[in-house]
């Protein structure tokens, strides 16, 4: 979804841009360049949790292996003869494209069911001014993000507006039990009590049958006659 914020400060919300649980690990960096006389770049940080950024990392080797690869096949190809260097380039791309294939199948295996992307979780389209532009797969972090800096929304696309009205809509039946807000110590006790259970399952314990409890046992056979 296109994000277009206007000011130099704006506001994240605390969850993972890719998969929206608490964040645990360093941020990801969306960094951006404009070239005018001099090289400018400006980068902004984006919340990530340790899974997303475990499967981050696979999908960017993969990126980085597939530019190796060409690189590696072109000089080849240019050193061993002229003939050569079209084979070179075929041969260059193929390798390329099986090598980010292959990491990038691994990377969206390595994904939970509620990640938006397997790749990078957002990115910095540039600025113009005072406006920063994003694109952020995640529609609900995007739509969160929305949420956080509203008086800073500019151009806000037709898709933007709709997530929003529908946030909007749940947000007013939604029901918090006691009004209680959510601090940043809430979130990160909730957080590691799930974590303790999922790694941790309570045993149940099991009593052996010598160990039950001694039932007396019930008589077999006719009731005895009643008296009149």
């Amino acid at each position: 979804m296109r994000v277009e914020l206007s000011g130099k400060r704006i506001s994240f919300p605390t969850q993972c841009t890719c998969c929206g649980e608490y964040p645990n690990a360093d941020n990801y960096i969306a960094k951006a360049t404009k070239h005018t006389r001099a090289s400018i770049t400006r980068e902004w940080q984006f919340p990530m949790c340790d899974q997303c950024q475990s499967h981050l990392a696979i999908y960017q080797s993969g990126t980085q292996m597939a530019g190796l690869c060409f690189g590696l096949g072109l000089v080849g190809a240019f050193v061993i003869s002229w003939w050569a260097l079209a084979v070179g380039i075929i041969l260059a791309i193929v390798t390329s494209y099986v090598a980010a294939h292959r990491a990038h199948s691994r990377a969206e295996a390595a994904q939970s069911p509620t990640c938006a992307t397997a790749g990078p979780p957002a990115k910095f389209v540039g600025w113009q001014g005072a406006v920063q532009v994003f694109d952020i797969p995640s529609e609900s972090y995007a739509t969160a993000f929305l949420q956080e800096n509203t008086s800073k929304v500019v151009n806000l696309t037709a898709e933007a507006r709709g997530a929003l009205s529908a946030a909007s809509l749940t947000s007013k039946t939604r029901r918090v039990p006691g009004g209680v807000l959510i601090t940043e110590e809430v979130r990160q006790r909730i957080y590691e009590e799930e974590k303790a259970k999922r790694e941790y399952p309570r045993k149940v314990a099991t009593v052996p049958p010598e160990a039950a409890p001694h039932q007396p046992a019930r008589a077999v056979g006719k009731e005895p006659p009643r008296k009149k």
